[in-house]
């Protein structure tokens, strides 16, 4: 087949286009396709997509943590105590028995001891949340740009055709960057962001 062409155009023009066609395919249309992406703002909007979906899973998973309650009867109970401890014979008892350690204040920190117990761990479960949430924060640029990465490659064809003719044809399958995308997530292409 190079031998007819040979006979149509000279060698060397044969040898330019194939060392032309090469470069485009090897360097300059994976560097092309990678610098319009960034340009473009794909890979901004993809690390803005993908960071309001973290945040959106962890305030699901915020809204999923049982908050820590008082049994009824402990409400009952501390709704007396507070009401005893207002009432005359209460602050004489706080005179009388406070000096022994034994007050309304300290019943009421008995009592509520276990919802202290019960809050510190909903606070640190929701610490646990927020943290992870930060870590896959710092997991999307890299999300992203492995996706923007695995649309060069997988249309390289496209690109180097786009980078050979000095981008005055577009093939139809680099036109739509932000679809190309959306297909290399749903693909599975990268590891998302933190799992």
């Amino acid at each position: 087949m190079i031998s007819q062409f040979g006979d149509i155009a000279p060698k060397a023009v044969i040898a330019g286009a194939l060392v032309y066609g090469a470069v485009s395919w090897a360097i300059t249309g994976p560097e092309l396709g990678s610098r319009i992406i960034r340009a473009d703002g794909y890979l901004n909007g993809c690390t803005k997509l993908v960071e309001q979906q973290v945040e959106e899973q962890a305030e699901a998973a915020i809204r999923n943590i049982p908050k820590p309650m008082l049994t009824p009867q402990q409400q009952t109970g501390l709704a007396f105590l507070d009401a005893f401890s207002k009432s005359q014979f209460g602050r004489q008892f706080n005179d009388v028995l406070g000096q022994s350690g034994l007050s309304t204040d300290s019943i009421g920190a008995i009592a509520t001891a276990p919802l202290a117990g019960a809050q510190q761990a909903y606070q640190d479960k929701v610490d646990a949340v927020k943290a992870a949430t930060a870590s896959r924060m710092g997991e999307t640029a890299g999300y992203c740009g492995c996706l923007a990465d695995e649309v060069v490659q997988n249309n390289r064809n496209d690109w180097a055709i786009y980078a050979g003719t000095l981008t005055f044809y577009k093939p139809p399958a680099i036109t739509d960057i932000g679809k190309l995308m959306s297909n290399a997530a749903r693909g599975g292409a990268c590891q998302k962001a933190g799992g």
